[in-house]
C-alpha cells in the first residue's frame, strides 16, 4: 500500500513537472529569427586533448545531481511529502533552500505555516528551529509545492561546512503526520561544499 502511494505521488510530481516544463518552454521558445546567428565551423582533431576536457568532466559529475537524486520522500497517515535539497540545482548565495511538495486528501495545505513546523538537524549537533521562511510556489488545497529557506549561517557559522557529514530536515505537524524526516548524507554534503552552493 505504501509503495502504491509513493508511486502515485511520484507520477503526480512527474505530471505536474511536465506541465510546468511545457508551459515554460512555450514562453522561452518565442524569439525573432533575426536574432539567430551562424557560427563558423572549425576542424577539431579528436585525438588531441582539448583545453576544456577537464571542465567537461566536472560538468558530467554535476549532471548526475538531478532533482530525483536529491529528492527525499516521507509518507505518514495519508500525508505524502517530497523534499529536494535545491542548492545543488539552483544557486542561492544566502539561503539553504529546500523545494517541498505535499500531497494528501485529508487537510487543506495552503494555510499551514511550514516555517514554524520545520527544524534542521546537522551532524555536528546543531539544531535549528528558527529563521525558516516559506514561499508557496504552486498548487492549492490538497496539493501544493513551495520553497522552505534557511539562512546559510547560524550563530555566525556556516550551517553546512567541511565538518558536516549529513543534514536532516524535519517537518512536524502537517495534518495527522508525526515527524516527517528528510536526510542528505555525506556525498550530497560534499557536493555542496565543493561548489554546489
Amino acid at each position: 500500500m505504501k509503495k502504491t502511494i509513493i508511486i502515485i505521488f511520484l507520477v503526480a510530481i512527474l505530471i505536474f513537472s511536465s506541465i510546468v516544463m511545457v508551459i515554460g518552454s512555450k514562453e522561452n521558445n518565442r524569439y525573432d529569427n533575426r536574432d539567430i546567428k551562424t557560427e563558423k565551423k572549425e576542424n577539431v582533431d579528436l585525438d588531441k586533448p582539448q583545453d576544456n576536457e577537464e571542465d567537461e568532466n566536472i560538468n558530467l559529475e554535476e549532471a548526475q545531481l538531478t532533482e530525483e537524486s536529491l529528492m527525499r520522500i516521507d509518507s505518514q497517515n495519508g500525508i505524502d511529502v517530497a523534499v529536494v535539497f535545491n542548492n545543488l540545482l539552483e544557486d542561492d548565495k544566502d539561503y539553504i533552500v529546500f523545494k517541498v511538495m505535499v500531497n494528501n486528501h485529508r487537510v487543506d495545505l495552503e494555510n499551514i505555516k511550514y516555517a514554524e513546523l520545520s527544524k534542521l538537524r546537522v551532524s555536528d549537533g546543531t539544531v535549528i528551529d528558527e529563521g525558516f521562511q516559506w514561499k508557496l510556489e504552486g498548487g492549492g488545497g490538497h496539493h501544493i509545492s513551495g520553497y522552505l529557506k534557511l539562512p546559510k549561517t547560524y550563530d555566525g557559522n556556516d550551517v553546512i561546512n567541511d565538518n558536516v557529514d549529513n543534514i536532516q530536515l524535519e517537518i512536524e505537524g502537517i495534518g495527522d503526520a508525526r515527524k516527517l524526516t528528510f536526510k542528505w548524507d555525506k556525498d550530497v554534503i560534499d557536493s555542496y561544499n565543493n561548489g554546489g552552493r
